[in-house]
């Protein structure tokens, strides 16, 4: 379908939506003029381009649409530079071909040159193959075609991060903590390790007598990333934690060290800030829920009871892979 170069107007944009690594929308628009000239897309014509990365290359879907046709294009390509010069020129083949040709200075097929310059017309099984060869690699459907949905993206990560709160010792929580993470879609899971530094906790009734405790644990999240921005993400997850909880009695004639486990419900919610695809710089908190609390005695006091649960902060850096 060609759009006829009376109907253009001034009044149309290619919609652009791509990392800010790629080419702006501007410049998308600038390469777009170069084949149209000063005119843009007609008032009944639309083009929504959306570019996304993963770790090997950039993929492009470009939606075209005038009048009741619609057009999907999907091309990928290891440079994001290559994706906006395609799309500027297919949007202006898609309103135009024949401006387009004497723009990039081709001839259209009906133009003949001088004789000396006439090339003799290839036999048909010669033409079949010429043919096929020069088929284009990017995938278009039209409006009445069924569009195939992608396949959701996998990803897996590994985080690095502290955090800091209150809810299993008795006075902080505070230590570093390392998750793997398996996401698909907007579906994920993840495991990890983390560990809390010792803390001294004075024992009632007894002078200069004090409880060393801490912890090194593991924990399991399931969950729901919810894309808020092309650079944020608000992952919300459900999970369990357990750890032995070890205890050693401090300034008393015969210290022992003991442990007892301790098993927490956590609901989390965090920002995830991608500054590239790749990475992502974590922030976020949880609450914890006791299910299972160790208990001490020290020098015949107690029990001494670890926290019941409540809020930790992480702030954390992931590597991802897909």
């Amino acid at each position: 379908m060609t759009v006829p170069l009376g109907l253009l107007l001034l009044v149309s944009d290619i919609a652009w939506e791509a990392p800010p690594s790629c080419p702006s929308a501007a410049a998308v628009q600038q390469r777009l003029a170069k084949y149209v000239g000063d005119r843009t897309l007609p008032s009944d014509v639309s083009a929504t381009a959306t570019v996304r990365a993963s770790e090997t290359q950039w993929s492009l879907k470009l939606v075209l649409h005038a009048q009741e046709e619609t057009r999907v294009r999907r091309m990928v390509s290891d440079d994001c530079e290559t994706l906006a010069d395609a799309t500027a020129l297919v949007v202006a083949t898609f309103v135009d071909p024949l401006q387009v040709e004497t723009t990039v200075g081709v001839v259209p097929s009906n133009e003949v040159g001088p004789a000396e310059d006439a090339v003799p017309s290839p036999t048909p099984a010669a033409d079949s193959e010429t043919a096929r060869t020069r088929e284009p690699v990017i995938a278009e459907q039209g409006s009445d075609a069924r569009e195939s949905s992608p396949a959701p993206e996998t990803y897996y990560g590994l985080r690095a991060g502290a955090l800091a709160g209150r809810a299993t010792q008795a006075e902080l929580d505070l230590g570093p903590e390392l998750a793997f993470s398996w996401q698909r879609g907007v579906a994920r899971l993840e495991v990890g390790v983390f560990a809390l530094v010792p803390r001294l906790r004075p024992v009632p009734d007894r002078d200069a007598v004090t409880l060393r405790q801490w912890a090194l644990g593991g924990r399991a999240r399931v969950g729901l990333v919810m894309p808020l921005h092309r650079r944020l993400e608000l992952p919300l997850s459900l999970g369990v934690e357990l750890a032995p909880v070890v205890a050693r009695g401090v300034g008393v004639a015969e210290p022992t060290t003991v442990s007892s486990p301790w098993v927490a419900a956590s609901v989390s919610a965090h920002l995830v800030w991608r500054p590239a695809p790749p990475w992502g710089v974590w922030l976020g908190g949880e609450g914890l829920v006791g299910l299972a609390r160790p208990q001490f005695t020290v020098d015949g006091a107690g029990p001494l009871a670890t926290g019941a649960g409540g809020l930790r902060a992480m702030v954390g850096i992931e590597r991802r892979w897909n």
